[in-house]
């Protein structure tokens, strides 16, 4: 039987659950006590000096910026260059140039796996020998498209449809199409034609209106020319360069402008080249997988870095005269390096001041311990379920959410979970404080390893790491500790069918505590259910997977779900059995999937 109630007394038990999570519940696990700096704590003296040993020497001048949640924490100039000087930036301009084509493919104008001819037909000559190249291929470098394309440098007397068609025209340096790995800028040339020919729009056109003017760009540029060279030909300075990254690492979002989408960021950031044979590979040993526009660090070369470690994903785009920006998953920051020497000192310098912006970026990041707000154990949690985080400096006041939906930033804090697929999303709150957070995992977040970043509204940042399963149940207790007498109530149907609800709980006065209300299980023909509140079930595979214990005997499962009415609230209704009577107070257990949860109890009368 599935029992939907709309009774005031369900509503206020529903309510007085997430109320009573949003405090310091007895009975829960200490709190992360790491230390944390605020932003003011960043010490860069050390980074200073190491990048002013540069400069004279290895450059003339290098201009430098490091930037987390939207936060710049360090922006310098060095010799002839300062932290507003604009250079070419080479390679470094793919990454820039994908949210393009990907704005497309979200805008449903482009799919990155259908032939690149169906776009160009009617408008370049495309060879037969290239029917099987697609758009994914265009962008990742295993098109087979030739390397040798002089037009690339032509930005004054040609367009960019001549460029693709010099390049379609040239013989494939391997067949079939999307069999190797070959770094080029010649077939993101063409990539950068079709979105002109699928919009009918210029590319300088385009990419202001899908990045410049959302991120307010005001220094990056590809020069005024029918030719833009997608690949290689932009300049930036760092400022520009460097929102462009704090979008992606926001999951696609800056300063409330959404430029793509969590899903999108994560394509664009996802390695598509794994197991291909390499044919031509500037990144070496050390960057070994490619996205759209992302070099991937590999994680064999990050462990053997001096300490301080990354554990990364750490992904980079360098260009040929230095210019290496770089943004780092784990610790969610991102840094720009702009000079204008070779890739081999970039990479140098890049080296060089790592560990010491790790150093920095560690030092001033608080830790935080995420559990289940009913059970309070880390062990497992769930998509969708409400948990609780305790840690240091995670809110600069105490404030609970009042709006429905619920909000995403409260009292200026935000919480992000990036799932174990590389997926961002931000949170819905429902309650923040300097101590404790009390949040929902996001819809969608994958199973497996993920990773926590609440930043306050000061800029205070704090990580943390938690096990997405898909099923995590945990039972809510009337004290709010997973301990003791359930928080749930009594659904008496009567012989004649009328219904009524009765709570299992009380508050005695003089003990100053609920105590349990011993439940009356009634005379035949009167059925009795208990509804249990929790969290972290709703994707059981089914009712007959979900198991109730009362005192060690079964009581039939005959819903278990989503509770409908508030976020991440489940509820399962069990029919108490009549041989429970005159037990008194007995364990309840639960068991969803395989997965058991705490134990909280009832008494019977």
């Amino acid at each position: 039987m599935h029992f939907k109630y709309f009774s005031r007394l369900i509503v206020v038990t529903s309510l007085a659950l997430l109320i009573f999570s949003g405090v310091p519940a007895p009975g829960a696990p200490p709190k992360a006590t790491a230390a944390h700096l605020s932003p003011a704590g960043y010490d860069w003296t050390a980074l200073t000096n190491k990048l002013q040993s540069f400069v004279p020497g290895a450059v003339n001048g290098l201009s430098f910026m490091v930037s987390r949640n939207g936060q710049t924490l360090y922006a310098q100039g060095f010799g002839n260059l300062t932290v507003n000087s604009v250079l070419p930036i080479a390679s470094a301009t793919k990454m820039p140039s994908g949210i393009v084509i990907m704005k497309l493919v979200e805008q449903g104008l482009i799919d990155l796996d259908r032939p690149v001819k169906d776009y160009v037909q009617g408008k370049l000559d495309w060879p037969a020998d290239k029917n099987a190249v697609t758009m994914r291929m265009l962008f990742n470098h295993t098109s087979g498209m030739s390397v040798d394309a002089p037009c690339l440098n032509d930005q004054r007397n040609t367009t960019l449809k001549d460029c693709a068609q010099y390049i379609a025209n040239q013989p494939l340096e391997f067949t079939p199409p999307g069999s190797r790995f070959a770094y080029s800028g010649s077939s993101i040339q063409v990539a950068g034609y079709v979105a002109e020919a699928v919009t009918g729009k210029k590319w300088n056109n385009l990419f202001a209106e899908f990045v410049a003017q959302p991120l307010g760009l005001t220094k990056f540029t590809y020069g005024v020319t029918d030719n833009p060279r997608i690949a290689g030909g932009a300049n930036s300075d760092t400022g520009d360069y460097t929102k462009i990254m704090q979008m992606a690492l926001a999951g696609g979002s800056y300063n409330g402008n959404r430029i793509l989408s969590p899903a999108t960021i994560a394509l664009m950031e996802t390695n598509q080249v794994a197991g291909l044979p390499k044919l031509r590979s500037p990144g070496g040993t050390t960057l070994t997988g490619y996205g759209f526009g992302w070099w991937h660090s590999d994680p064999a070369f990050l462990a053997r870095q001096p300490e301080p470690l990354t554990t990364g994903p750490e992904l980079s785009d360098q260009g040929a005269f230095g210019c290496t920006p770089w943004i780092d998953l784990g610790l969610n920051f991102s840094a720009i390096l702009l000079i204008q020497d070779r890739t081999s000192t970039g990479t140098e310098i890049w080296d060089a001041v790592r560990p010491l912006i790790i150093e920095q970026i560690k030092r001033n990041t608080g830790s935080v311990a995420t559990v289940s707000a009913a059970s309070y154990s880390g062990t497992a949690l769930a998509s969708e379920a409400i948990v609780t985080a305790f840690g240091s400096n995670l809110a600069t006041t105490t404030q609970f959410s009042s709006a429905i939906p619920l909000p995403t930033i409260l009292a200026g804090t935000t919480v992000k979970v990036r799932d174990g697929a590389g997926t961002e999303r931000l949170s819905p709150l429902f309650f923040v404080s300097p101590t404790q957070i009390n949040y929902q995992i996001p819809a969608g977040t994958a199973t497996g390893s993920a990773t926590i970043t609440i930043t306050s509204g000061d800029g205070a940042v704090s990580t943390g790491s938690a096990q997405i399963f898909t099923v995590a149940p945990g039972l809510f207790s009337a004290n709010a500790s997973g301990q003791g007498i359930a928080a749930a109530v009594v659904l008496r149907v009567k012989a004649n069918g009328s219904q009524s609800y009765e709570p299992v709980a009380q508050f005695d006065a003089t003990q100053n505590k609920l105590i349990a209300s011993p439940i009356d299980l009634g005379p035949e023909g009167e059925q009795v259910f208990l509804l249990l509140f929790g969290t972290g079930l709703r994707f059981r595979s089914s009712f007959s997977a979900v198991n109730v214990k009362v005192g060690g005997t079964d009581a039939p499962v005959t819903f278990a779900g989503a509770q409908g009415d508030f976020a991440g609230l489940d509820q399962v209704n069990a029919r108490l059995p009549r041989m429970l009577a005159g037990r008194g107070e007995l364990d309840v257990a639960l068991t969803a999937d395989g997965q058991i949860s705490n134990t909280v109890k009832v008494s019977i009368r």
